[in-house]
This record gives C-alpha cells, sequence and structure tokens, in this order.
C-alpha cells in the first residue's frame, strides 16, 4: 500500500519532492525516498530535478488495458455514432467488483461541458449505467453489493433506500433501460441500458445531457431508441467476437 499511497499523492500533486510526499502520506522521508526509488527504476515514476512526476507510461497500461475489453472494442464505434446522431454525451462502462467504471465517453455537437473522464469510478446506484447493470445481477448479489458500500447519497434525488433502489430496479428490467434523473449531478440527466454478451453481462452505455432538455418526453424517446439500438448492434457484434 505504500507505493500505491506515494503513487496516488503524485497523481494528486502533478510533481512533488520526498518531504511533501512524506508529509501527505504520513511516512517517513527515508521511506519514502526508498519507495520512489524503485518506482524510478521501473519506470513507473520520473525524477525531474528534486521532484518527482508520474511516468507516461501509465497510458501505455491504461490503453492496452482498455483495448483489451470485449466491451470497449465492440462498443465504441456505435457510441461514438449516438453521440454525434444525437448531439449529446455517450459514456461506456463495465462493472469492477462494487463499483462502475467509465471506460469510453464521445462528445456530440450540443454535450454538456461536464465531461466523465475516461476511468472515473462511481457509485452503481447512483447512475444510470449502474442501476441498468443491477437490473442484470441477481437479488443477492444487489444486496452483498449494497450490504458492502451501502447507499451513499451524491444528490438530494439519489435513491438511499434499499427498498426503493430494488423497486426502481424492478422497473428497469420491465422497460429495459435505466434513467439518473439528477441522481449523481444537479442538473444533469442520462437514460443508459446494459449491454450482454450472450448470457454474460457486458457492460452498460448511456446518453448523458441537461435535465431541461431530457425532461422532454418525445426527445428522450428519441434518445432512448438510438440507445437501444446501438446496443443491440454491440450485442450482437460481441457475439461474434473471438
Amino acid at each position: 500500500m505504500k507505493s500505491y499511497d506515494i503513487i496516488t499523492a503524485l497523481l494528486g500533486a502533478g510533481g512533488a519532492g520526498v518531504s511533501e510526499l512524506a508529509d501527505e502520506v504520513g511516512l517517513h522521508p527515508s521511506t519514502v525516498h526508498a519507495h520512489l526509488a524503485s518506482l524510478c527504476e521501473c519506470g513507473l515514476v520520473v525524477k525531474d530535478g528534486t521532484e518527482y512526476r508520474m511516468s507516461l507510461r501509465f497510458l501505455e497500461f491504461g490503453d492496452r488495458l482498455r483495448n483489451a475489453i470485449p466491451m470497449y472494442q465492440e462498443g465504441r464505434t456505435e457510441t461514438t455514432a449516438v453521440a454525434r446522431e444525437t448531439g449529446e454525451m455517450t459514456n461506456m462502462a463495465v462493472r469492477e467488483g462494487n463499483e462502475l467504471v467509465v471506460i469510453h465517453m464521445s462528445e456530440g455537437d450540443n454535450a454538456i461541458e461536464k465531461q466523465t473522464p475516461v476511468g472515473k469510478r462511481n457509485y452503481l446506484h447512483c447512475t444510470g449505467m449502474g442501476k441498468a447493470i443491477l437490473a442484470e445481477l441477481s437479488e443477492e448479489r444487489v444486496h452483498r453489493i449494497v450490504d458492502s458500500v451501502g447507499l451513499p447519497a451524491s444528490t438530494l434525488n439519489t435513491i438511499t433506500a434499499k427498498d426503493e433502489l430494488f423497486d426502481a430496479l424492478k422497473t428497469i428490467r420491465q422497460q429495459g433501460y435505466a434513467l439518473d434523473a439528477e441522481e449523481l449531478y444537479e442538473g444533469v440527466y442520462c437514460v443508459a441500458t446494459s449491454v450482454k454478451r450472450g448470457d454474460d453481462l457486458a457492460g452498460a452505455i448511456s446518453v448523458t445531457g441537461p435535465a431541461r432538455r431530457f425532461s422532454n418526453e418525445q426527445y428522450q424517446a428519441d434518445l432512448r431508441r438510438s440507445l437501444l439500438e446501438a446496443a443491440n448492434v454491440i450485442e450482437l457484434n460481441l457475439k461474434f467476437h473471438s
């Protein structure tokens, strides 16, 4: 955990010296220096004068990791097309443990400025994609996730009661899509659906935009149609993915 803490501190600081990092992570400077020396030797950290910073090798690692995900390989073209068609922002995400991880984002001409960075992690219950994924899991699995991480609120609209969450998941299964009505960010609305690879869950995709624009029922219906069509194409492509 010591090296992880140092890397995390460097990521937040952009660059820092040994003493600054030692204060940040609560370790003796000699311990921090030893870990930094090992990280430099591995090429994960670069020393510039008296400061250390993250190596760009992490970009290589992240890109190689993402390119190995079937959902990303087969879904990025379709989600990018939906962004162009709708003018909104589209996202693609997968579940890792008890969290949702964004693996791709595309912006249309009218996309909101609030971007969702690739690699961003969120709780499953407070996002459209997360709820779409939860709706595909067994009730027992959902209980375990909620018992593990709880139902913390991101906004006043976030679901924070287990009964309410299970009611929402039932509705999602019936209608085939999930909504995030300002549950993660105030003023931001999201329409999402899960994507399966055969009988397995591959991930989820979404269209995100301002709540005022998404409140128009016809507009939202058009978004849902585009999203569900894209999900269907991705699922078909995943069937033949080697």
